[in-house]
């Protein structure tokens, strides 16, 4: 049972690296924390037992997935910043179309310190609902559906020293046929002009949808390359950072995982508390940016956790 453990553990480890070819073998990749859990845990019996040539294997499933895992853990501010500094707060909240739970969702927005929230998958009665409260924000634009696709952007009545939005509108990313609601909004950063996309593509469980999912995010990183200001982007991306469509993103828009330094912050599937979850939730941002502050939470009802991250641009030179 040991040796069949172990060997599942990095034959699993090992398919994720077929995922930039086949859309099953993408899958893999999204469990990295878990695998790391279960090789450590498989290392430990097997030293326990002496059983050296599994703790060898067991060492390199451990070893492989840290490579993945532990890096999220480590990242430094290069240049302090000064006192004065303006600050922007997005956030992205996933409402889960089928969630009835408005409350939660006016608690979690009441609360909230965000400039700017992304709302995905808000549909009709998700959009009734939010315009019956009494929030410190106003819908900028609001694409609700009937399915897990509609997309809307809060922007607060009163936004932090420095910020203002000149422009917030919907737009269409992804290939001619099968493209999907994004939003794009045009800030103002002290005297930085800025641009903000939130997308959501769909989630790999198909060859159709895994296409179309890399499809957007390798558009969003040539939509970040092009932009002649610094970027940020935001939203449920469907994946998690060990993709190679992921990582490929970031590489064609010059754009840097903001979980870099903050850890792992699972945000899906709400009901499989941590260690269980994955991070599919994400934000990220060209290199102009530092990144202050990043967590997850509080529950809005969804099966998501929603995402708020704190940046400021970094000083020139």
């Amino acid at each position: 049972i040991l040796a069949l453990a172990v060997a599942g553990t990095l034959g699993v480890t090992l398919s994720g690296w077929l995922g930039r070819w086949h859309w099953a073998a993408d899958l893999f990749n999204h469990f990295r924390v878990q695998y790391l859990i279960a090789a450590a845990v498989a290392l430990a019996l097997c030293l326990a037992l002496r059983r050296w040539k599994l703790a060898g294997i067991a060492t390199a499933a451990v070893a492989i997935n840290a490579a993945s895992v532990l890096p999220l853990y480590h990242g430094t501010q290069a240049r302090p910043l000064a006192a004065d500094t303006p600050t922007l707060t997005v956030a992205s909240v996933n409402l889960q179309f089928a969630n009835g739970d408005h409350d939660a969702v006016e608690r979690y927005l009441q609360a909230s310190t965000a400039d700017i929230i992304a709302l995905i998958e808000l549909t009709w009665e998700h959009l009734s609902a939010i315009e019956a409260m009494d929030l410190p924000y106003r819908m900028a634009v609001a694409e609700p559906a009937d399915h897990a696709f509609g997309i809307g952007l809060l922007v607060r009545d009163t936004l932090s020293d420095g910020v203002s939005v000149q422009d917030v509108r919907p737009r269409m990313i992804g290939p001619d046929h099968i493209v999907r609601l994004a939003v794009e909004a045009d800030l103002t950063v002290g005297d930085e002009a800025v641009r903000l996309l939130a997308i959501h593509p769909p989630p790999p469980t198909r060859p159709w949808a895994w296409r179309n999912r890399n499809d957007i995010l390798a558009e969003t990183g040539r939509l970040a390359a092009a932009a002649d200001r610094p970027v940020i982007v935001v939203g449920d991306f469907n994946t998690t950072p060990w993709s190679p469509a992921f990582a490929d993103m970031l590489e064609a828009g010059g754009l840097m995982n903001t979980q870099r330094g903050f850890g792992v912050q699972g945000t899906w599937p709400l009901g499989r508390r941590v260690p269980f979850t994955i991070p599919i939730d994400h934000c990220v941002v060209s290199g102009e940016w530092a990144v202050l502050d990043r967590r997850v939470g509080p529950s809005t009802g969804s099966d998501h956790l929603p995402l708020t991250v704190t940046l400021a641009l970094r000083p020139a030179g």
